[in-house]
């Protein structure tokens, strides 16, 4: 199941037709958590994505989300939707926020029209009867009254009720009876059955049905089926932050007033029990202050080492009370050392801001979204990998997607281009891209955005000693990452293009521009057919280093390799769907997840002959 945002006359996005960010490929609880990194040149539309992905939250699309590049009537309809997708069982729920109306409404959803809502046979004929009861109070006479009778037998004797099998006639009757208290001036008694909040008419007439359905796509989905979305603002913090000289300044302190927060005390219990020490001048008062502040301390400071996956050395808080200082204390290790917040690792002091300023004070849940632009602008490149490090690892283990954008290319991960989602416009329109590729046939600057966002030209991302193979897609550069990983190789990395080309001037033209993106080592992997060889013949005679086909891999099975996926057993295809997911994101999903001992022997043997090739 997929989870995109649509963007549909959203300022500068979706004009002609609507853009997607694909957030999630596959949805599932467990397998939720991830980083996305969205790239683009300056002015490439990346601030818009952001501001609209905040609307997933609240809902609100406002007069300047109107786009000032159409004055037509149809594209003056700006909207942002959530959506969850699942080709196989056709499923499809669309959460809209326009701006006609305020707060998300769902578009017709085929979760009704597909019968994924099933509603008990003993809830519907308890409905039934309730509208009954209203009748023979107001209308004892009434036909209607005998129709749903009539009805509620016919249910009631049917062994094998299917709520589908009724919703049409159920919906008639419902309709005819809302239709004929509204032309006899009976709408206090339709209001009377209203108020009943009965499913069955809900999902008859699909008024006030978005609970309803926002409630069983939760359910399917096993999340929230709409995030919260968190805007995560950098701070900081110092030394000098940890410590307040003057007790009644304690309110004016952000690192205070979140360290509050996040053990859930007010300041003005902290301001009383000292305004008592200095009334009586007993020190007793801050001692037993201090005593009912180190279970909340500590409880904080497990979750701050869990938080950080702090299994040795952990870090230890205390929060100290003195006659007119406040201070918060770090120590690390067994012996509980002293440690100095400037001295620490950039990696830590980012988490630290991160926690105190944010986590402490957002309960984020499976699924929820934070979004980070231009994060960790002040760090050094090592800090910058650091942190990207760490994003990963928290969103994966927490099931929470974190969305950064940035132009530094030492927040990019080689080894994580299907992380990557590209903004670029033209004609000031922009647009989305969901899957990396280098070279693309119909841009004549051969790299996108990418080379100005990433500064590829300038070769900051790869060690001299690497030698970075293009392979033919995203699909391919995920299967061969992952398996690189898993055998702990490092001296190799891989990079998408985006095909061979159709033809043999294509396969020319792509082949030159792969030319003119300089590494200190650079090599290709190819397809065995018959686009892949004739790439293959006219590289092997070009300034590549090597030039590689997948058919000197002789597979465990005594055929030669064709294609990347040919080196997947029988039992792996089956099992990953590994043909399906060829051109798709859905491999990317399998990467983060998946171990070496997820595959069969014939799988792992087959990609280790074939690194074993590349190494050669």
């Amino acid at each position: 199941m997929e989870r995109l945002i649509k963007f549909d006359k959203f300022r500068n996005l979706g004009l002609e037709e609507p853009e997607y960010l694909v957030l999630n490929s596959n949805f599932e609880k467990g397998k939720i958590g991830n980083l996305l990194v969205i790239i683009g040149s300056n002015n490439s539309g990346k601030s818009n994505v952001l501001d609209g992905i905040v609307k997933i939250s609240d809902g609100k699309v406002e007069q300047r989300d109107i786009t000032t590049l159409s004055y037509e009537e149809k594209d003056r309809k700006p909207s942002v939707s959530l959506c969850y997708r699942d080709k196989e069982s056709d499923f499809d729920v669309e959460y809209v926020s326009n701006i006609e109306e305020k707060g998300w409404t769902i578009k017709k959803s085929n979760i009704i029209e597909k019968k994924e809502i099933t509603i008990a046979k003993n809830t519907v004929i308890q409905d039934l009867n309730n509208i009954v009861q209203v009748f023979s109070y107001y209308r004892p006479g009434s036909r209607s009254r005998m129709t749903v009778k009539n009805l509620i037998s016919k249910i009631y004797n049917d062994p094998e009720f299917k709520y589908s099998t009724y919703e049409s006639e159920i919906r008639t009757v419902v309709e005819e009876i809302k239709n004929n208290f509204n032309s006899n001036n009976g709408s206090s008694i339709w209001e009377k059955i209203e108020q009943q909040n009965l499913e069955t008419v809900r999902s008859c007439l699909n008024e006030n049905a978005n609970e309803m359905i926002s409630k069983e796509v939760s359910k399917i989905i096993g999340v929230r089926s709409i995030p919260s979305i968190y805007k995560y603002q950098e701070t900081m913090l110092e030394s000098n932050d940890l410590f307040v000289n003057d007790i009644n300044n304690i309110s004016d302190s952000r690192f205070f007033k979140s360290l509050f927060k996040a053990i859930n005390i007010d300041a003005s219990t902290i301001l009383n029990a000292y305004k008592q020490f200095n009334e009586n001048n007993n020190s007793a008062i801050l001692n037993k202050l201090k005593k009912q502040m180190k279970s909340k301390v500590d409880k904080l400071n497990d979750q701050f080492n869990k938080m950080y996956f702090a299994s040795n050395d952990q870090y230890k808080f205390t929060l100290d009370f003195e006659s007119s200082r406040i201070s918060f204390g770090m120590a690390r290790g067994k012996d509980e050392d002293a440690i100095t917040l400037e001295y620490q690792s950039t990696g830590f002091r980012w988490f630290f801001d991160l926690f105190f300023n944010f986590l402490t004070i957002n309960e984020l849940q499976p699924g929820d979204i934070v979004i980070m632009d231009e994060p960790a602008t002040n760090l050094h490149p090592q800090g910058q990998a650091e942190l990207r490090r760490f994003i990963k690892e928290y969103a994966v283990k927490n099931d929470v997607l974190f969305i950064i954008a940035t132009h530094s290319p030492f927040l990019i991960d080689t080894d994580n281009y299907d992380e990557l989602r590209v903004v670029s416009m033209e004609n000031n329109r922009s647009s989305i891209d969901n899957t990396f590729t280098a070279v693309n046939l119909s841009d004549p600057d051969s790299l996108l955005p990418i080379k100005e966002s990433l500064t590829i030209k300038q070769n900051v991302l790869y060690d001299l000693d690497t030698e970075v193979f293009w392979v033919e897609g995203i699909t391919d550069y995920i299967y061969l990452t992952m398996f690189k990983n898993f055998f702990g190789i490092k001296n190799i990395s891989f990079l998408p293009f985006n095909g061979v080309g159709k033809n043999k001037e294509q396969t020319r033209s792509i082949l030159k521009r792969l030319l003119e993106i300089k590494f200190h080592k650079r090599s290709m992997l190819v397809d065995a057919d018959k686009a892949g060889m004739d790439m293959y013949d006219q590289a092997k005679d070009s300034a590549f280093d090597t030039v590689h086909n997948l058919s000197e891999v002789e597979l465990e099975n005594g055929k030669n390799a064709m294609m990347i996926e040919d080196l997947f057993s029988t039992e792996d295809k089956k099992k990953y769907n590994v043909i399906k997911e060829k051109r798709s994101l859905g491999a990317s999903e399998l990467k983060i997840h998946a171990k070496v001992s997820d595959f069969a022997d014939e799988t792992v043997t087959n990609f280790k002959k074939l690194f074993d090739i590349l190494q050669d």
